[in-house]
């Protein structure tokens, strides 16, 4: 596994840093830094419209701004168009 990072918008600076865990049990890491303060979260799934819905923040987010919070549930998956 490796490392990345992952740019989802510049006003606000807004990106992700993957670090992955290798051995025998692989894991990874995942740091959204939000104005350059880190949170931890899971993955980011992209929907259509440059919309992000961001797993363990409970947010939706186009372009780098907040736009909704899911309720309740912490993992978000589009369905198709």
């Amino acid at each position: 596994m490796g490392d990345d990072v992952e740019w989802l918008a510049t006003d606000p600076p807004m990106f992700v840093a993957y670090h992955g865990h290798d051995g025998l049990n692989p894991s990874s890491d995942n740091v959204l830094f939000d104005r350059c303060e880190p949170h931890s979260i899971g993955a980011i799934d992209r929907g259509p419209d440059d919309l992000i819905a961001i797993d363990g923040a409970r947010e939706l987010r186009r372009r780098g701004e907040l736009v909704g919070h899911t309720s309740g549930g912490q993992i978000v998956v589009f369905g198709p168009r």
